[in-house]
């Protein structure tokens, strides 16, 4: 078992400033804040764009500084002018002052600053605005790699550090370099190489060595010494006691809202290799899969657990928990505590979840658990300057603990925004979950059943940029109706990514996302009446669905409805048992539905869901299949126990939030009132519904 000592590097949020245009909001690069005196330091090609002359001509010009990090109500948006810079050298970088006031940061937030000498071949992180649409800033890792040659007819003073990493890119100049293993920023980054298509020298870039700020007339005071890690926080002593005195007992694993195994997995060797190294690392206890939706993290996840039993390292139990279909933070808290605790514990006797959160991170000392958290962008902000950052403390605790060494468990997390709460701890990794190879594609597409030649099915795998969602829908459909015939691969309507995904959604992701769309409206052009309006209802469930609520489904009239949707609500009705069985493996067939025999339910993926939802809210049928299941789950709820845990009261959660869909404000809340909130154990705050 690994020791405490250290764990949480320097934060590089903390001092990590936007360089702007005076005036302005447009970001034009990266700057570190230096010194509670006001000095910031930047390349100097960024101050050039920004003000349009080279830091030697610009006197008094004003250079917009904006600070994300900003305590309290203090203002973010300030200006600084050109400090200092070299006269006859082309070292880039520039030191700018404050010109309104000292910096909005405490002196604990400013960098620990090094010369990159001793940094050869030390892991590397860094964060920079690197813009993607409303995604201002990003995470950059890799390799300092050694110092190289000037430039062709450059005149340095000192030689530029070659990195390499994949994250690099337009914005990121001037952002920090944060050598991981000395826990000191030791250079900016400058350039990045932009390959071609051959992909050559892909991950190439260049720092300026933090050295050179030494140098007169910049004067920035270094270190040689690494500078020493933050302890992580540690479950308090009462907690640790409790955990010692517990009995160790066998795990069941348990897997809450996971996806079924793939049949026809291919590809995505490197990653798992890199789960791998990993969670067989004692140093790395969290790994991030970060990417945007449908790029198959989900599946990936549950592929490296299920081949967990392949490794040396045994675990000792897995514990899954889907945040799409349950973002309850309570919950999650109470089935972990059972789960770590073998149900030894009750969890009714600790009211707080940030007490849960403690409780399980002392008993990971029981052996070797692995967690996996998948979807855990729905507890995360989607935007501003806290976006990424996790909005439930509780939750929070129960990451920094578990990343924090003192066990030996390991905790996978999926989503598509960065995990920046745990950017300073070096046991977290993040890892990025982008298109499939086309070699991958290409393999994926023959095991779903289409044929043709391989430059036919690389066209394909191109044409959908590699995205793994829609590549197996795809090729199902091929599979589907043209007996997987890769020629039929242009039968789809043209893109329309407006109606797929936000509109201040990154470039990259509508574009994927409408891929999905398009699809699925080839789909809905061969689905039965019946198949499209069962999907239409299950779209409205936001946890998974058992077949006895889809037999309920099935019966529900479609009062109000035209005559079309009455006809497909009668189609389903007259439905024999037989009949509608054949319906559902059908969707589940054509990946519109995901079955997980194990608990007896089915799920679908989110963007799946959210066509269908789409569809049921253009149908003007949502408000009445709102009312419809929530009567349903009224049904289920019975009588409140006066102590009840989140699974009994987890029917009538269901019911405030369906007639919170449909409008019924105040039966929701008066059911929250008399039902939930009454006389049980939890603080729940007395709070007003809108959640429409």
């Amino acid at each position: 078992m690994s020791q405490n000592n250290g764990t949480i590097l320097q934060n590089l949020r903390d001092f990590t400033v936007q360089i702007r245009r005076p005036h302005s909001e447009t970001i034009v690069g990266t700057g570190l804040a230096i010194s509670a005196e006001g000095q910031i330091i930047t390349c100097a090609h960024v101050v050039e764009a920004a003000i349009g002359v080279h830091p030697r001509q610009a006197g008094q010009r004003p250079v917009g500084v904006y600070f994300p990090q900003a305590r309290g109500d203090e203002s973010k948006a300030r200006l600084a002018h050109v400090a200092a810079c070299f006269p006859d050298h082309d070292d880039d970088v520039v030191l700018l002052q404050l010109v309104d006031g000292p910096p909005p940061l405490g002196p604990e937030q400013m960098p620990k600053l090094g010369s990159a000498e001793s940094s050869t071949f030390h892991p590397f992180r860094s964060y920079g605005y690197r813009r993607l649409d409303k995604y201002l800033a990003g995470h950059a890792h890799g390799t300092i790699l050694d110092a190289v040659e000037p430039p062709i007819r450059a005149s340095l003073q000192t030689e530029p550090i070659q990195v390499e990493s994949k994250q690099i890119n337009r914005g990121m100049s001037g952002a920090a370099v944060l050598d991981v293993a000395r826990n000191l920023v030791v250079g900016l980054i400058s350039e990045v190489w932009r390959a071609d298509a051959s992909g050559i020298d892909q991950g190439t870039g260049w720092a300026v060595n933090a050295r050179v700020l030494s140098l007169p007339p910049l004067g920035v005071p270094l270190q040689d010494a690494p500078h020493p890690r933050q302890a992580a926080p540690q479950p308090q002593p009462q907690y640790q006691e409790a955990a010692r005195q517990l009995a160790h007992v066998r795990i069941e694993s348990q897997f809450h809202a996971a996806p079924p195994p793939l049949a026809e997995w291919v590809g995505r060797a490197d990653l798992l290799d890199g789960l791998n190294r990993d969670y067989d690392n004692p140093a790395r206890r969290v790994t991030g899969l970060i990417g945007f939706g449908g790029e198959g993290k989900s599946s990936l996840a549950r592929r490296w657990v299920d081949s967990l039993h392949d490794l040396p390292n045994r675990v000792t139990g897995v514990f899954w928990w889907g945040f799409y279909d349950n973002a309850s933070v309570d919950e999650f808290l109470e089935k972990a505590l059972a789960f770590v605790s073998g149900g030894q514990i009750d969890p009714r006797r600790i009211p707080s979840s940030s007490a849960k959160a403690e409780v399980v991170a002392a008993l990971l000392a029981h052996g070797r658990f692995v967690f996996v958290l998948d979807g855990l962008e729905v507890l995360q902000r989607q935007e501003g300057d806290d976006y990424g950052l996790l909005r439930s403390p509780d939750l929070l605790t129960f990451l920094e603990l578990l990343a924090a060494p003192g066990h030996d468990s390991f905790c996978l997390i999926t989503s598509r925004a960065p995990l920046l709460d745990l950017l300073a701890y070096d046991s977290y990794t993040h890892r990025d979950v982008g298109p499939v190879s086309p070699a991958d594609g290409r393999s994926l597409l023959r095991a779903l059943g289409v044929t043709g030649p391989d430059a036919a099915l690389d066209q394909l795998v191109a044409q959908w940029d590699g995205h793994a969602l829609t590549l197996s829908l795809v090729g199902t459909y091929l599979k589907w109706q043209h007996g997987g015939d890769v020629g039929y691969a242009n039968d789809f309507d043209p893109v329309e990514i407006e109606a797929a995904a936000p509109p201040d959604a990154p470039d990259e992701m509508r574009r994927r996302y409408g891929h999905v769309h398009r699809v699925l409206r080839r789909y809905d052009a061969h689905l039965t009446a019946a198949e499209r309006e069962l999907l239409r209802r299950f779209s409205a469930f936001r946890t998974p669905v058992g077949v006895d609520a889809l037999r309920k489904m099935k019966e529900w009239d479609a009062d109000g409805a035209d005559d079309v949707d009455k006809e497909d609500s009668l189609l389903l009705k007259d439905m024999g048992e037989a009949e509608f069985g054949g319906l559902l493996g059908r969707l589940v067939g054509y990946r519109l539905l995901r079955h997980n025999e194990a608990a007896g339910t089915y799920i679908s993926h989110p963007l799946v869901r959210g066509h269908y939802l789409a569809l049921l809210t253009q149908s003007g049928q949502a408000t009445q299949t709102h009312e419809q299941i929530k009567a349903y789950y009224l049904s289920l709820a019975g009588d409140t126990p006066h102590n009840p845990t989140l699974e009994d009261l987890a029917p009538l959660i269901e019911v405030v939030y369906h007639a919170c869909r449909a409008g019924a404000y105040d039966e929701a809340y008066q059911i929250y009132r008399e039902r939930i909130r009454q006389d049980n154990r939890y603080s729940v705050p007395d709070i007003k519904f809108n959640l429409g």
